[in-house]
């Protein structure tokens, strides 16, 4: 494996474990920051990356401006109720990040709720960040769970996991790329990226 920062933050974000010839498997996921298979990330990076580009972020303007409509009517139906701002941010980033790049929605607006998963996202930072700035602690936590959990306590990173919805639900979202528009049941309605 190479020394790029990539890898280097994969092997902090997916613990690695060993299998029986002593090598460490990639699994295959969608997350470009737990990716250690670096022809898998790149080929990642090259699908998703025209999206992002200037030209492009113009022509999902309407797929956002459709998922902000949402978020002012269900804020607007809340009549002044009290709300999270940290959870309702982390709610119409991932929606309009759904909408962009996947003509999909999880569902966390019509729920008003991301099921904790920004709280998780956070946590799970934050210990990383800690276990980031003790580099053996990050070769001897794949070793032993106990040190992980031990020097987890010693710094205060412990949290647990919330019983949450996947992200990506197995089997629900099917994109198809060879059609002219995407459309999903939560009325989402745009072109496809270019690249398919």
């Amino acid at each position: 494996m190479s020394n790029s920062a990539p890898a280097a933050v994969a092997t902090e974000l997916l613990k690695p474990r060993l299998d029986a010839r002593l090598g460490i498997p990639s699994p295959d996921t969608l997350d470009l920051l737990a990716e250690r298979d670096m022809r898998r990330y790149r080929l990642q990076r090259r699908l998703i990356g025209p999206i992002y580009h200037a030209n492009n972020v113009k022509r999902y303007e309407a797929a956002v401006d459709a998922v902000l409509l949402k978020v002012v009517d269900q804020l607007r139906a809340l009549g002044g109720a009290e709300v999270d701002l940290k959870e309702w941010m982390h709610i119409i980033t991932v929606e309009c990040l759904g909408a962009v790049s996947l003509s999909w929605s999880p569902g966390y607006l019509a729920e008003q709720s991301d099921g904790a998963s920004g709280m998780l996202a956070y946590m799970g930072w934050r210990r990383k960040s800690v276990f980031g700035l003790f580099p053996l602690a990050v070769i001897a936590e794949p070793l032993s769970r106990h040190f992980g959990r031990a020097f987890s306590v010693l710094w205060g990173v412990t949290y647990r996991v919330p019983k949450s919805k996947p992200f990506f639900p197995v089997g629900r979202l099917t994109l198809y790329p060879s059609l002219p528009y995407q459309r999903d049941v939560r009325g989402y309605h745009i072109s496809p990226p270019p690249f398919c």
